[in-house]
């Protein structure tokens, strides 16, 4: 098909050079990149507006916009042949663009760890490999796996030193219209390429946390991913693995840490500690904070407390504990894990490091905190009790590894029983948890402008819509993408949530970084921003008529006290998720502050910590806990 260019500018996102559009001859409208383009080195400056074209459509029936295939200037400023890496193949794979995406800048970083006196730039990589792909032979690819873990390796046209051929890993599903994504080599069965292949990591958790490390850093999100790529580009010679605190093999670790290049003040490198858990991306390793050497257990998520200090929680402890305390759902829906009990205690013991309130008798052996809960029987406070573990100094563990010092001994009322006594007569009564000063602070005032009417809080857009999409449904980001190809290219892609909200967290991130996003970014945010507006407005005006479905709750966290309000991005007649906000005082006005949207489970979570919430919208059994 042919048509006119009607459009071409410079594109901000990183991924393409330029993008426009095409005025076709059949009446419609088809949107490009560099990516749609035959000639992938194409230049703005050698694309001009009312220039002829010809291209190819993969499915001509689609409707609205449509990103063509292999677009050519026709007349003078056509090219007079095409790159020889863009000419049929003697394989059966077809065109290389076709085939697969290669992220060319962590090639090109984990080629210079094995090609002596490399120095090619990124586009030079690029045609490289795309002329010995041109070479290649049905044989030469090499596929196994299936599903998500599918994978096809093929001589990349790079060899080491001694001649051994450089081979290029390729994924499925990790970018659009193509069915390969390659940001790894591999040298005789050894990967090379970006870690965040081994671990899955959220890049504003990542950036949040080595901030709190170093206040001084003031790097990007995005400059920091890339320090951390450079760093582990050879992954096997830098990555610790660990097994309560001993060196071992990936398959045998509980524990990843994963190096940054980045250096606390004393010359500690900074790590990021990943655990193995079940998440959105399935059963692997997952960021949780960062950390060094001799950092103590207190640089870790707050979670994590209560189990570097003094071990895991076992379930029959929690169940003795249930046992103990007044009867109440301590476990989300049909299951029965505890695991709203195990972290009520997990952010309690938090908050009662922070406050000073652990108790321990003079000799340091024994330990206690206040619980908050009540003793069934008697309503008297039950408290954890603690002895100091047995002296490990002939079993060193590794430096970045916290040992465990104290072990829970069980939960007790003051006198009762051996660890009663221990409790009274040795450690004493450590103070129970408190959130709140005042009464005042549980209760939500409405507040009116100048017209009585509903003041809608502030709050922040670019967190909720981009930095924690994962906490929104895909609906709402559909309901929005009509006008924007890209964004429904991801939502109709057969890649994972989770790889859709990644994939929508770096579409959008340009209004983050440059706050200069291209036309298509641009509209789509404003959309989105006005759909989040009207969402949050409908849930205060909502609780003009009833007040009390405002929970009160404690943010572990940020250790204040703030409010939970139901809102409902899918089914206006039923909350799916909740904001956290707060209430601050300025001149004798209360400043109302919603700071981020939550899942269901969260929320029950932090107003547990208070007492057992209430109300109608949040429920225990009810609640789904999946969500990560």
């Amino acid at each position: 098909m042919r048509g006119t260019i009607r459009k071409i500018d410079e594109n901000k996102d990183e991924r393409f050079k330029f993008y426009g559009e095409i005025a076709g001859e059949d009446g419609r409208t088809y949107r490009f990149n560099d990516y749609n383009w035959a000639d992938r080195e194409a230049r703005l400056e050698d694309i001009q507006l009312d220039q002829e074209v010809e291209f190819e459509l993969k499915d001509p029936t689609t409707r609205g916009y449509v990103y063509p295939k292999n677009i050519r200037l026709l007349g003078s400023h056509a090219p007079q042949s095409i790159p020889k890496k863009y000419t049929p193949s003697s394989h059966s794979h077809g065109l290389f663009q076709d085939f697969v995406f290669i992220n060319t800048d962590i090639i090109s970083m984990a080629l210079k760890e094995v090609v002596p006196g490399f120095s090619e730039a990124p586009n030079s990589v690029f045609r490289t490999i795309a002329t010995s792909y041109n070479d290649l032979q049905d044989a030469d690819f090499h596929f196994s796996g299936s599903g998500r873990s599918e994978s096809v390796n093929f001589p990349s046209g790079y060899e080491t030193a001694d001649g051994d051929p450089i081979l290029l890993h390729c994924t499925r599903n990790k970018f659009e219209n193509i069915p390969w994504y390659s940001d790894q080599v591999i040298i005789e069965g050894k990967k090379l390429g970006s870690i965040f292949n081994v671990f899955d990591g959220n890049w504003y958790d990542i950036e949040q946390s080595i901030s709190e490390i170093l206040s001084e850093c003031k790097d990007s999100a995005q400059d920091i991913v890339r320090a951390i790529e450079q760093r582990c580009v050879n992954a096997e010679e830098v990555l610790v693995y660990l097994d309560h605190g001993q060196t071992c093999s990936a398959e045998e670790a509980d524990e990843l840490y994963v190096p940054t290049g980045y250096f606390t003040a004393d010359g500690q490198e900074i790590y990021l500690l990943c655990t193995k858990r079940k998440g959105t991306r399935g059963y692997g390793w997952y960021f949780n904070s960062a950390t060094y050497a001799g950092a103590g257990y207190k640089i870790f998520d707050k979670k994590l407390w209560l189990e570097k200090w003094s071990g895991g929680l076992e379930y029959d402890m929690l169940q003795d504990l249930a046992n103990q305390t007044l009867i109440e759902q301590w476990s989300f829906g049909e299951k029965e894990n505890f695991g709203i009990l195990r972290s009520y205690l997990q952010y309690t013991f938090s908050h009662q490091v922070q406050k000073n309130n652990i108790g321990y008798d003079t000799s340091g052996q024994y330990a206690a905190f206040n619980t908050g809960l009540p003793d069934r029987n008697t309503y008297k406070y039950l408290y954890a009790v603690f002895e100091q573990t047995e002296d490990q100094a002939g079993r060193p563990s590794h430096p970045l590894y916290y040992q465990q010092s104290y072990v829970l001994k069980g939960f007790a009322v003051p006198g009762r029983g051996g660890l009663g006594k221990v409790l009274s007569e040795k450690i004493g009564l450590p103070k129970p948890p408190e959130y709140f000063e005042t009464r005042a602070e549980t209760v939500w005032q409405l507040g009116f402008n100048d017209s009585n009417q509903i003041t809608i809080p502030e709050y922040d857009d670019t967190h909720i819509l981009i930095q924690r999409c994962e906490r929104i449904p895909l609906d709402f980001y559909r309901n929005q993408a009509n006008n924007s190809p890209q964004m429904l290219a991801i939502l109709d892609s057969d890649d994972s949530d989770a790889e859709k909200y990644k994939k929508i967290r770096d579409l959008l991130k340009p209004v983050v970084i440059d706050h200069q996003p291209n036309a298509e970014i641009t509209n789509v945010y404003r959309q989105l921003q006005n759909a989040l507006e009207n969402v949050i407005g409908m849930a205060v005006k909502k609780l003009a008529w009833n007040w009390r479905a405002v929970v009160p709750c404690y943010n572990p966290e940020l250790e204040e006290s703030c409010f939970l309000l139901p809102v409902s991005f899918s089914n206006f007649e039923k909350p799916d998720r909740a904001m956290i906000a707060s209430c601050n005082q300025t001149n004798q006005n209360n400043i109302y502050t919603i700071h981020t949207v939550i899942f269901l489970n969260w929320a029950y979570l932090d107003a547990r910590l208070i007492c057992r919430p209430e109300s109608e919208w949040l429920v225990a059994d009810k609640i789904n806990d999946e969500e990560e």
